[in-house]
């Protein structure tokens, strides 16, 4: 017959303990993120993914290095690794220079009969001004006509 032998951590064991299956700060960010990312997908403008997640990156490790060295170790639950905020608003499209304008063009079956190279949009192709990330915008036809009408 098995037995098992429960006994429960002590607080010095806990304090290096990292809870399986709970959201932590980079889940959150992560998709706070996205939803940031999909406002500028719906306008059809340019965002930088990549940058953003580097340049949170970046701030979570000088945090963690700082927190070694005053405290010795890790503490996940600190709330100033909680409070890291990046500004969503510098990773929109004034952080992009155009560079490239291309036409989509795909076959359509209308009436039965195959078209070929219809126009349905165009892929707008960006360069990140900061790292160099490259962006693709699709752009439908439509939109893409009322864009330039107004400008």
């Amino acid at each position: 017959m098995e037995t098992t032998i429960f006994r429960p951590a002590t607080e010095n064991e806990k304090k290096d303990f990292k809870e399986i299956g709970m959201k932590t700060f980079q889940d959150y960010f992560r998709k706070k993120l996205i939803e940031e990312e999909q406002k500028y997908v719906k306008k059809f403008q340019p965002f930088c993914f990549r940058c953003a997640k580097i340049d949170f990156e970046d701030k979570v490790e000088k945090k963690i290095k700082e927190m070694e060295r005053k405290l010795g170790y890790i503490d996940w639950g600190n709330k100033e690794l909680t409070r890291i905020d990046i500004d969503f608003k510098n990773y929109g499209p004034q952080r992009f220079e155009q560079i490239d304008i291309k036409e989509v063009r795909e076959d359509k079956l209308l009436d039965g009969i195959r078209q070929p190279g219809i126009l349905t949009g165009y892929n707008i192709i960006y360069r990140c001004k900061v790292r160099g990330c490259g962006r693709t915008v699709n752009i439908p036809k439509e939109k893409y006509d009322k864009l330039k009408e107004s400008k």
